[in-house]
């Protein structure tokens, strides 16, 4: 044996072994689309926006039984609190979750869905000004007593 293979093999015992630190975290800090609570938010969006689409419906046979049985008020437009509590927690987890890319879709998805709502509501309300003002008053109660008829209100 040569002095140089000694000395490497004399220091290769007198030094101690290398432990391997390995740290175990639940999602990569990089991604937070495979965070739970991200997730769990994120299912709490699409919860509220859910039934905020569906009380209407639910509003209208709560009130239909109220001609049959004694029930409290039930807001009808507790739908739109729905809606804005979805996009809140959708705020939320964009700024405690900002590279999660789920919910910044649903994020865009629901303020479009909102901004589109808003432009349609306006143009079905100028659509209804511009068909009111061509009939005169006397017209004017003619043409509610009709809708009236064919609504059978």
């Amino acid at each position: 044996m040569d002095n140089q293979q000694f000395d490497q093999q004399y220091t290769s015992q007198m030094m101690p072994p290398q432990q391997k630190i390995i740290m175990v975290t639940p999602y990569s800090m990089a991604d937070d689309n495979n965070n739970p609570i991200a997730k769990k938010y994120i299912l709490a969006a699409v919860i509220c926006m859910c039934i905020s689409k569906f009380f209407p419906a639910i509003s209208m046979l709560i009130m239909s039984a109220e001609r049959f049985v004694d029930m409290p008020y039930v807001p009808s437009s507790f739908n739109i609190l729905l809606f804005i509590a979805a996009i809140v927690i959708l705020i939320i987890t964009r700024v405690k979750y900002p590279k999660n890319s789920i919910a910044k879709g649903l994020l865009i998805g629901l303020i479009a869905n909102a901004v589109i709502s808003f432009l349609i509501g306006i143009g079905v309300l100028v659509a209804l000004f511009g068909i009111l003002s061509t009939y005169s008053s006397a017209e004017f109660s003619d043409f509610i007593y009709e809708l009236m008829e064919i609504f059978d209100l």
